[in-house]
């Protein structure tokens, strides 16, 4: 799960995408409400199918999740 604090999601992004591969089987996209101040923030919680390594490689406004099967 990757949280992005203070973001909104486009109105036509499904909750849950599915992907069946290898390792991710599915995407899921979720909104976790704000209180008083505080702006919304989204949850991205890609669901796999084996443990993975992971490395996030943030450049600019682009987030590359690179992963790599644990063996």
């Amino acid at each position: 799960m990757i949280d992005f604090k203070a973001a909104t999601v486009a109105a036509n992004v499904p909750a849950s995408i599915p992907v069946n591969g290898d390792p991710i089987q599915a995407v899921k996209v979720s909104t976790l409400p704000g209180s008083g101040t505080m702006p919304s923030t989204i949850r991205l919680q890609l669901d796999l199918a084996q443990d993975v390594v992971y490395q996030l490689q943030p450049s600019d406004n682009t987030l590359v999740i690179a992963l790599t099967p644990d063996r």
